[in-house]
């Protein structure tokens, strides 16, 4: 889990807190990208290499979880990482 953690920080100061936008528009951005990703290497994984007596009911569940999982991450993480003035050419982020 510290490994992921540190890769969707990564994530978030490359990709995400440079952009220009609003908070909405980090927040959307910064979700989809997580969602997706942490969706594609849990749901996913677990369902391909697990036997279960119903997939598609296992799949409904984990991306229902995944996705309330990431409405309340994403806006916590903008939150927690606001972005200050450009210094230098370069977006700087606080925290």
């Amino acid at each position: 889990m510290l490994i992921q953690s540190v890769i969707f920080a990564l994530i978030y100061v490359k990709v995400v807190a440079p952009r220009d936008g609003s908070f909405g528009a980090r927040t959307l951005a910064y979700g989809v990208m997580g969602a997706a990703l942490s969706w594609s290497f849990t749901t996913l994984a677990v369902a391909a290499k697990n036997v279960m007596t119903s997939v598609p009911d296992y799949l409904l569940i984990e991306t229902a979880f995944t996705v309330v999982q990431w409405l309340m991450v994403a806006p916590l993480t903008v939150l927690a990482f606001p972005r200050t003035a450009r210094q230098d050419g370069q977006m700087r982020v606080a925290g």
